[in-house]
């Protein structure tokens, strides 16, 4: 079985992160990385999924989203929100239901952390 080098909870400059989705690719091709995964809180990204091809290497982009309840201090109930094709933030603050639209969407979901 091929190892795929994967990087998931990774934020853009959109968020908290310091670099864009470009400079995210670029430095995924540069360390070798096969599969990069964004997760900018509480919002998604959309319509720039998708492979980056190199000469040398090819680097896939997928963006999801980490949802959390905003009006909690410190916030929590952090969520990754995986292949929903729509923002999931709207339902931070009722946990249970963020889960339930996120599977009737076809999506995944990860405890971030605490």
């Amino acid at each position: 079985m091929p190892e795929i080098r994967t990087a998931i909870h990774l934020t853009t400059k959109y968020t908290s992160g310091a670099a864009s989705h470009a400079d995210l690719l670029a430095l995924a091709l540069a360390t070798g990385l096969d599969v990069i995964i964004t997760t900018d809180h509480n919002l998604l990204a959309q319509d720039i999924d998708g492979y980056t091809n190199t000469e040398e290497k090819t680097c896939l982009l997928l963006t999801a989203e980490e949802v959390f309840d905003r009006t909690l201090h410190p916030p929590r109930n952090r969520l990754m929100v995986l292949d929903t094709r729509h923002e999931m933030a709207p339902y931070a603050a009722k946990p249970q239901q963020l889960v339930k639209r996120t599977i009737e969407n076809s999506g995944l979901t990860f405890l971030s952390h605490p």
